[in-house]
């Protein structure tokens, strides 16, 4: 596509009057068409084609070389951070943090994906800088120019982010520990909250390679995760003790393996909602010991009452539950195996010391087929 040049003059000041005009627009949600849009990215494109002349190019100062254009840059920088820092004092006025940094990351998101495109000739320029500066003669700096997606999110994390990361935090695990108990909640703020800590770990400058996956996720695991696992673990422990403390007895015990399946069906769909696909198996792993591996022994007291009145459909829930956890089915397996050696023993005793052998095939056979069933079911 040829660009239209819309002026001979290609100054900066005269770009960046421009462009200032087009930011206010997109960032204070005034709009603005495709028409205008064309025009500001084709201003950002004349700006950068002229500067890249030798004739407008600035000398090396002692070794070292300037991107070409990075005075633009420089001053749509500067719009970004005094745009954030002024997000991150209306946020101490505001009653509900998280609702208005929902809000605030979602327009901001959605207003720097604009921004993103007028200034896309630039993004190209700077990658081009920043290949050809490997093998420059002069010390070209790359580590601080990124292209404007990535720019947009350090100057938030930097700016934003980090002076409320802990409360919102707080308040995000606050807000699933409330669903938890049954509440409603606004599922879908939550989760955009979350995604935002996943988002900002993707900021790279020009000269750096792509993340790696752990890089991209470094604020979410830190800010995030680590702390959502901790109060999970600590939510269930507390609940599974004061339930069990409550319902005492092998109905008790019934009725706790109704509900820690519950809960970890409820747990599983939880995670799947709210976090990277990344962190669910091991946020899951952490909630199953919590709720099965520290009541292990519960386990074994229920499954001989349940044995013995063959309470299949328990057994069965007990065995899904206990082979979610490492070492969960041995204590289980163990009793298992003393209960059926002492019934055959106790069997064999009952028919005396000749029994008839159809009798002691009879009985032999009753104790097979029981166990046996009970071992298909589980």
């Amino acid at each position: 596509m040829r660009l239209k040049r819309l002026d001979s003059s290609h100054t900066l000041e005269r770009t960046w009057a421009e462009v200032q005009e087009g930011l206010n627009n997109v960032f204070f949600d005034h709009g603005m068409g495709h028409k205008r849009y064309i025009e500001l990215y084709t201003h950002v494109y004349n700006y950068c084609t002229a500067v890249n002349t030798p004739a407008m190019m600035k000398p090396p100062i002692d070794g070292r070389k300037d991107f070409v254009g990075v005075e633009l840059y420089q001053l749509v920088r500067d719009y970004l951070e005094n745009f954030v820092k002024n997000q991150n004092i209306k946020a101490r006025k505001h009653i509900d943090l998280l609702d208005f940094y929902a809000i605030a990351w979602e327009n901001y998101s959605l207003s720097t994906k604009v921004l993103n495109g007028m200034c896309a000739y630039m993004n190209r320029f700077f990658k081009k800088q920043a290949h050809e500066a490997e093998s420059s003669f002069y010390d070209i700096r790359t580590d601080n120019v990124f292209v404007v997606t990535d720019l947009a999110l350090k100057i938030w994390n930097d700016h934003f982010f980090c002076n409320v990361s802990k409360r919102l935090t707080v308040m995000l695990i606050d807000q699933i520990q409330e669903e938890r108990k049954g509440n409603q909640i606004n599922s879908s703020l939550v989760k955009s909250v979350i995604n935002s800590y996943i988002t900002l770990g993707s900021a790279v400058s020009v000269g750096e390679p792509k993340p790696s996956p752990e890089q991209m996720l470094r604020i979410y695991e830190n800010e995030f995760v680590r702390h959502y696992i901790e109060e999970t673990v600590r939510f269930y422990k507390v609940e599974s003790g004061r339930f069990l403390d409550s319902n005492p007895g092998i109905n008790g015990l019934k009725e706790f393996l109704k509900k820690a399946e519950l809960r970890l069906d409820e747990e599983q769909v939880r995670s799947d909602r709210y976090l990277h696909y990344s962190s669910t198996k091991k946020a899951m792993k952490e909630c199953e010991k919590a709720i099965i591996g520290d009541r292990k022994d519960v386990f074994v007291q229920t499954f001989v009452p349940l044995l013995e009145h063959s309470q299949t459909a328990d057994l069965a829930r007990m065995y899904r539950l206990a082979k979610r956890v490492d070492q969960g089915l041995t204590p289980i397996r163990s009793k298992f195996e003393d209960i059926i050696v002492t019934s055959g023993l106790t069997s064999m005793e009952s028919v005396g010391l000749t029994p008839e052998p159809k009798v002691f095939v009879g009985k032999i056979l009753h104790i097979y087929e029981r166990f046996s069933r009970i071992n298909q079911i589980c």
